[in-house]
């Protein structure tokens, strides 16, 4: 079996802690359409990343959700240590 590659598309957001548990309820429940990562729980920070081929349907998802919740776009947070970077490809079953 070859392995594909995908382009993986990686957003930050601040999100009120109450409502990380929703977020991460609700977008659990679209499987494989996007991941999201708590990055810093004091700060509210979270990581979204999903494959780029589902870019459309990834962002639908979060426009309906900041009609629900404040998500509020910020910066990647600085590298610690000895931190590989991202080149923002990993491999997804679903993308066809």
């Amino acid at each position: 079996m070859d392995t594909v590659i995908y382009l993986t598309v990686t957003r930050y957001f601040r999100v009120s802690r109450r409502e990380m548990v929703y977020l991460k309820f609700i977008t659990e429940a679209y499987e494989g359409l996007l991941t999201v990562s708590t990055v810093d729980k004091t700060g509210g920070v979270i990581r979204v990343s999903f494959p780029a081929c589902f870019r459309q349907d990834a962002e639908d998802l979060l426009l309906a959700l900041a009609g629900e919740i404040p998500l509020e776009e910020t910066e990647p947070p600085p590298a610690r240590g000895n931190t590989i970077a991202s080149t923002d490809s990993t491999a997804s079953p679903y993308c066809r």
